[in-house]
């Protein structure tokens, strides 16, 4: 019987062809992903992002970019399983969340590789109050940078397919309750509630010039869309005419003498510095006289 022996030449490819992976481009392209999830108003998100198919890989760089005016990051981003291996494989990894709006992730391992499917990281999200149901908001991925790099200095670019996620806020039964500001009208906060609950109020914004008086709506067995509105008094207005005048300092005055025996003392009180005198008399005609 015949035997085959091989070549110098056939010897060599096969040392070379095990010393390094199979060419990642000859492989499936990997699936990098950004999950999207469905929450109802209120609830805090939880979005993965996931890595899937067969690769060796020693570097990756990817960016997360959302809109911070409607989502915003709430602690630190959770570590997965291939961020594990690749600690594990000696690789160092950076996150940065400094860029409102983006997180930026880079890995690279210097020698070995990962290889692993499965969550790269999980990103925990709060929504901003006024964002209502049945909205979605996009988070969008970047990936700059998906490589083997050889120890010859060959490097081989991974084919991946990178997709987009979103936080998908669900249509609801639940009713809308909103504060407003009673100076400016802008919207304090905006919470979803069950039918027939309680709601508790945050904290008034302050004015200068203005004491917060009371809130003005039904925070008790809500049962429909509810606006309830923070109601301010003026400062020095004591004659209750919703403007500072001449006649405000001359009360003021009066009262500080003990030349009149009853005051709001609480508005009279200008300066806020818990007594009713002469000084809060000199700030109302300074602003009767459009001086401050």
């Amino acid at each position: 019987m015949k035997t085959r022996r091989l070549t110098p030449i056939l010897v060599l490819t096969l040392l070379l062809l095990s010393a390094f992976p199979v060419n990642a481009s000859s492989k499936d392209p990997v699936s990098i992903t950004i999950e999207k999830v469905e929450i109802q108003p209120n609830d805090t998100a939880s979005v993965s992002l996931y890595i899937n198919g067969e690769y060796n890989a020693t570097a990756l760089t990817l960016f997360v970019d959302f809109d911070p005016s409607v989502i915003s990051l709430e602690g630190s981003i959770l570590h997965g399983e291939v961020w594990i291996e690749i600690q594990n494989a000696g690789g160092m990894i950076q996150v940065s969340t400094n860029n409102p709006g983006q997180i930026g992730f880079m890995a690279i391992v210097f020698s070995g590789d990962f290889s692993s499917s499965g969550t790269l990281f999980t990103m925990n999200f709060t929504l901003a109050s006024e964002v209502p149901p049945e909205t979605s908001i996009p988070i969008q991925l970047t990936v700059q940078q998906f490589t083997f790099d050889e120890l010859s200095g060959n490097v081989i670019n991974i084919p991946f397919v990178a997709t987009d996620g979103a936080i998908i806020v669900l249509g609801t039964s639940l009713v809308m309750v909103s504060f407003i500001d009673g100076i400016d009208g802008t919207i304090i906060l905006t919470v979803y509630v069950d039918p027939g609950s309680t709601v508790e109020p945050p904290d008034p914004p302050q004015h200068q010039w203005y004491l917060f008086d009371h809130w003005e709506g039904d925070m008790e067995n809500v049962t429909d869309d509810t606006i309830i509105t923070a109601v301010y008094k003026m400062l020095g207005d004591v004659n209750g005419n919703e403007s500072i005048d001449m006649s405000d300092a001359l009360l003021t005055l009066r009262y500080s003498m003990r030349l009149i025996p009853e005051l709001d003392e609480l508005i009279a009180d200008i300066d806020q510095n818990g007594t009713v005198n002469i000084t809060d008399a000199l700030i109302m005609l300074r602003r009767a006289m459009g001086l401050i």
